[in-house]
Parts: structure tokens; sequence; C-alpha cells
């Protein structure tokens, strides 16, 4: 079963493959980043805030997951601002978002 999920979502990816960003589609581009993140079960890292810190009383276990969600939220909020620096351009022209 995990091996058809695999496949599944690798297909779904194709997707965004087929279609890069380059400025004149963002809507359809942004529409299929949201089908291909709710196919993976990952469209809520768009949609929802942070959970609020636990409180002090909170378990390790508790705390370590909310740390771990931080730091992934934070690495994926580095990897869409690198993502935003540099664009290539048709006519071998870069956009640089600032």
């Amino acid at each position: 079963m995990a091996a058809n999920q695999t496949t599944n979502n690798n297909s779904i990816r194709l997707i965004l493959d087929k279609e890069k960003l380059n400025g004149s589609n963002f809507l359809n581009w942004y529409r299929n980043l949201r089908i291909v993140l709710r196919n993976e079960q990952k469209l809520h890292h768009l949609e929802e805030a942070l959970p609020e810190a636990p409180p002090a009383t909170a378990t390790a276990a508790v705390r370590k997951a909310y740390t771990y969600r931080c730091r992934l939220c934070e690495q994926r909020q580095l990897q869409w601002q690198e993502a935003l620096q540099v664009r290539p351009l048709p006519g071998g022209a870069t956009f640089v978002h600032s």
C-alpha cells in the first residue's frame, strides 16, 4: 500500500513539474500546488497558524513536538524566501524580489 501511495504522490507532483511558476500563470500554479498539497495531506501547512506554545507544565514530548513543528515552519519559510529571491524570466532576464 505504501508503494502505491508513493506512486500516486509522484504522479500528482508531475502537475507541478508540468507547469512551473513563471509569473503569468500564478493562479493556475497556485491551484495545482493546493491540489498536490491536499493529496499529500500537507495543505494545513498553508492554512493553519502554529498552535500556541505549550505551557511550562507540558510534558517533554509535547514541548519537543512543538519545537519540531516550529523548526519545520522556519525551514519552509526560508525555502519560500529563497525561491522568491531570484526568478529567471524569458529572454534571459532575471527578476530579483526585494
